[in-house]
């Protein structure tokens, strides 16, 4: 699950077709927003849905670049510790898996936000779908360990702002529920505060309720295997 700075996410509406050109038509819409040549990039997307626009079908996905470099630079790791790599997903992705298969019964959108030691990512899911995802500059726990006072009006702050972006970039209904994970979502008092404050149901995200097999200790803290457990679910 790898989170870099090259990564760069947007959504993108575009003719139904093949999915070889639609990988180039994504790079195409892309090469003005990525740092550098967008044939240095890797490209994915994630689907939303098909509109029927007279006799063409377009598509609403969400698409993703990351720079090729990042993920050899990676592999590269992996493989000094003596194992390999056979599956590589944006850390937004494993999010966002995870959060729909935890939340697969719920109707509407639900934002995850996974605070950790160095980045946090905002994420949204609905309907079975990943559509949005944005970075919390400047949030994350080491910004909690110089100003611990602050941090939750901070943080509270940011996610608010990433809420409306999202409802105005995707003209969509309010979020839900809202879902924490990584270390920060073991914070004291975190899930009180932006459940007051926010006016949103606000919960941990235990990535193991759905797993049968799932023997958890008391000792295992649920909030730091969310991403572990959506590279597994994908």
């Amino acid at each position: 699950s790898i989170d870099d700075a090259s990564m760069k996410i947007r959504k993108l509406e575009l003719p139904k077709m093949p999915d070889a050109d639609l990988i180039e038509a994504i790079k195409w819409n892309l090469r003005d927003i990525v740092d550098g040549d967008v044939d240095d990039f890797t490209v994915n997307y994630s689907r939303i849905e098909e509109v029927e626009d007279g006799d063409v079908t377009r598509l609403k996905i969400l698409a993703y670049a990351i720079k090729k470099q990042a993920v050899i630079d990676y592999r590269t790791k992996i493989e000094s510790l003596g194992l390999s790599s056979f599956y590589i997903e944006p850390a937004s992705v494993t999010l966002a898996s995870t959060l729909e298969r935890c939340q697969q019964n719920e109707e509407g959108y639900m934002a995850g936000v996974h605070i950790g030691s160095h980045q946090t990512l905002f994420y949204v899911v609905g309907n079975g779908i990943f559509v949005f995802s944005r970075p919390m500059i400047g949030i994350n726990l080491e910004a909690w360990e110089k100003d611990k006072e602050g941090f939750f009006q901070k943080l509270a702050i940011e996610i608010q702002k990433s809420i409306d972006t999202f409802k105005v970039n995707f003209k969509m209904e309010d979020i839900r529920a809202l879902h924490l994970s990584g270390g920060g979502a073991l914070l004291e008092g975190i899930v009180d505060y932006l459940n007051t404050n926010l006016g949103i149901s606000t919960n941990s995200l235990d990535p193991f309720i759905t797993l049968s097999n799932a023997d958890v200790t008391d000792d295992v803290k649920p909030e730091l295997f969310v991403q572990a457990i959506g590279l597994a679910y994908l």
